[in-house]
């Protein structure tokens, strides 16, 4: 009985890990096709897209005109869609600038959507914010909006206008005074604030 011993070449070796490296990058491309298809980024553009079509599309806006409650929920659907993952979005990228983590930010142009901050302000607002020793909790109200009781906002308001009527905290404003200008802030924020009642 012979034993056969089988003995790769070089050649066949190579085109062994060739070939897994090709399956491995063909497993690795449709993970991130499905990621992609998955991300709040495309489903964005794809609502979006989605929108723009269906209001230039002849046959929705007739079926709009004529009462079509199908038509209207169709359009109101990807509207709040689109609402819902623009918040998400907002809100993811307004948590990693007050975590401070590192963002790419546009080179040169941003766009933005309506009463959206672009990147660039945001970080510089955060930062800025974080210099004058403002907490998280602080700077979250003053990008985000906070909502107080009536009474919380009308004695923010008196306490503004007897500081303003101070001369000598005018005067320490005016020289960049930072506990005067952090003061300040925190006034504007809670004077900024939705009353919750």
């Amino acid at each position: 009985m012979t034993m056969s011993i089988e003995i790769s070449t070089p050649v066949q070796r190579d085109r062994d890990q060739i070939t897994r490296q090709a399956a491995d990058a063909t497993i690795k491309l449709a993970e991130l096709q499905k990621a992609y298809a998955s991300s709040p980024e495309h489903k964005l553009a794809r609502d979006r897209d989605r929108l723009a079509e269906l209001q230039s599309d002849p046959y929705h806006l007739n079926r709009l005109v004529a009462g079509s409650a199908a038509a209207r929920a169709e359009e109101q659907a990807l509207r709040s869609n689109i609402a819902v993952i623009e918040s998400q979005l907002e809100s993811t990228r307004q948590d990693a600038a007050l975590r401070g983590e590192k963002i790419d930010l546009p080179a040169l142009i941003e766009t933005t959507r309506e009463g959206v901050l672009p990147q660039r302000e945001m970080l510089t607002a955060v930062t800025d914010l974080r210099d004058l020793g403002l907490n998280d909790a602080c700077i979250d109200e003053a990008i985000n909006g906070a909502r107080n009781p009536p009474a919380i906002i009308a004695a923010a308001k008196e306490r503004l206008e007897a500081r303003l009527s101070d001369a000598e905290w005018v005067r320490k404003l005016a020289a960049g005074d930072r506990a005067t200008r952090r003061e300040l802030t925190l006034l504007n924020i809670v004077l900024n604030s939705t009353p919750s009642e």
